[in-house]
């Protein structure tokens, strides 16, 4: 059951949200494998909105102290 997006919204690849986010693409994709960062999948791809990117961006500001997950079980 996936969710509905409305893809009139700005979305970003990975690489983009985690310069936005300055952080590195690895991190990125360990946010998103946690859940912490919600994604799509669009061909070979992944899209967040800017609007995830942005409230994700607001909890590290509220908690700077937030760390990002540990890899488990090899690469991302």
């Amino acid at each position: 059951n996936q969710p509905h997006h409305d893809f009139s919204t700005s979305w970003l690849t990975v690489a983009q949200a985690a310069k936005q986010l300055g952080i590195s693409n690895t991190t990125c994709w360990r946010l998103i494998k946690a859940g912490k960062l919600p994604s799509i999948r669009v061909g070979w791809g992944w899209l967040i909105t800017l609007t995830d990117v942005a409230a994700y961006k607001a909890t590290l500001s509220l908690n700077p102290k937030v760390q990002t997950p540990p890899v488990q079980g090899g690469e991302c």
